[in-house]
């Protein structure tokens, strides 16, 4: 199976503060054909979450100022 061929029904959510870092994941994702997300702002992590149900999570953990296991909960 060649996953470029079903990427386009996948979507990838990215998190980082990082604008350079954040971009540059966007603009490879999307240009392999994947719907993705981009947020800096970690307030509206889990409402994208909610809203957009990505299948894949892409966490910059240095720009997470909550606790890891209090996000994840």
């Amino acid at each position: 199976m060649n996953i470029r061929e079903i990427s386009s029904q996948f979507s990838v959510l990215v998190f980082t503060k990082n604008l350079n870092f954040g971009s540059a994941i966007k603009v490879t994702l999307g240009r392999a054909g994947y719907e993705v997300f981009y947020l800096e702002n970690e307030s509206n992590i889990f409402h994208t979450i909610n809203e957009a149900r990505p299948h894949v999570l892409i966490l910059d953990l240095a720009s997470i100022s909550t606790l890891l296991n209090e996000l994840i909960e």
